[in-house]
């Protein structure tokens, strides 16, 4: 299969977030991602696997010079939630946001809350 990059996201597809810095987005006495990190008045930017290894995706963001800490949940996950996922390929034919609806773009404190919990720690500096 072909990735088409204006399908609607789908359940199994991960989806992947560069955190920086990353020290300022991680509470080290909960050993966990603060809710800021999920927090974006345009829309959280994510990228989508788009049939991408996670070592491509890393690749990518090398390329595209990134640098920080690469989070990772699952689509169907945050889906689950309610958030609302968006493909949005302008520039970059992976690119989409998770909003908090259809109708409002920020996140809700809740729902940034419950990311927290979704997103994993990919690697901690992507640069490397």
């Amino acid at each position: 299969m072909t990735f088409n990059p204006k399908s609607d996201i789908t359940d199994n597809e991960i989806l992947y977030r560069v955190v920086r810095p990353f020290n300022l987005f991680w509470k080290k006495k909960f050993n966990k991602l603060s809710t800021a990190a999920f927090k974006d008045r345009n829309g959280l930017s994510v990228d989508r696997d788009g049939e991408r290894s996670e070592n491509a995706v890393i690749d990518d963001f090398n390329r595209r010079r990134f640098e920080g800490a690469l989070i990772s949940a699952i689509a169907g996950d945050c889906k689950a939630i309610n958030t609302y996922l968006v493909p949005k390929p302008n520039n970059w034919k992976y690119h989409a946001e998770i909003l908090d609806s259809r109708s409002k773009i920020i996140l809700s404190n809740e729902k940034c809350e419950k990311l927290v919990g979704l997103f994993k720690v990919v690697c901690t500096d992507i640069s490397k």
